[in-house]
C-alpha cells in the first residue's frame, strides 16, 4: 500500500471511529441543524425565514424536546452550510449574494432561494421555500387550477 492510500485509509478509519464516540453525537452539527430547519419550515408552513447573527437561531426557544432542533451550532456554521447548499463559497461577501438549492420529496420538489448579506459584524440569510410538484408546477399554480 503506498503512503497516499495508507493516509486515506487511516483518515477514513479515524473519521469513522470519531463519529461513533459519545462526544461526537453531542457536538453541534450545522448539517443536522439545517436539515431540521428545512423540516421546521415545511412543518410550520413558513415560506420565508430570516436568520440574523444578531438574534438567536430559530428553534432556540423550542420547549418541546420532540420539536426542538437536534443541536444549536454557531450562526457562522449555519450560514456556511446554507451557502454550500446554495452553490456559493462559504466566505464573507462584500456584496449580497443569492443562491438556490432543491430537496426532493416523494411527491414534490422543495426549492429554497437564499440571499446572504454580510455587513459590519452582522450576517443575515433570507431563506424562501417554494413547493412544486414533481412535474415542475408550483404549488400556487396547482391551487389556482383547482379553484
Amino acid at each position: 500500500m503506498n503512503w497516499l492510500k495508507k493516509l486515506f485509509f487511516l483518515n477514513n478509519a479515524e473519521s469513522r471511529a470519531l463519529q461513533n464516540t459519545p462526544e461526537s453525537k453531542a457536538m453541534p452539527s450545522a448539517v443536522e441543524y439545517v436539515d431540521w430547519l428545512l423540516a421546521f419550515m415545511l412543518r410550520t408552513g413558513s415560506t420565508e425565514l430570516t436568520i440574523d447573527s444578531k438574534h438567536p437561531l430559530p428553534g432556540t426557544d423550542e420547549k418541546s424536546p420532540s420539536l426542538a432542533p437536534p443541536c444549536l451550532p454557531t450562526h457562522t456554521a449555519v450560514f456556511n452550510r446554507l451557502k454550500l447548499l446554495s452553490g456559493l463559497n462559504p466566505v464573507v461577501f462584500a456584496v449580497p449574494q443569492e443562491g438556490r438549492f432543491e430537496k426532493q420529496r416523494p411527491h414534490s420538489t422543495l426549492t429554497f432561494l437564499t440571499r446572504f448579506s454580510d455587513e459590519s459584524g452582522r450576517s443575515t440569510c433570507v431563506l424562501r421555500m417554494r413547493i412544486g410538484s414533481r412535474h415542475g408546477q408550483s404549488a400556487d399554480f396547482d391551487q389556482a387550477r383547482v379553484q
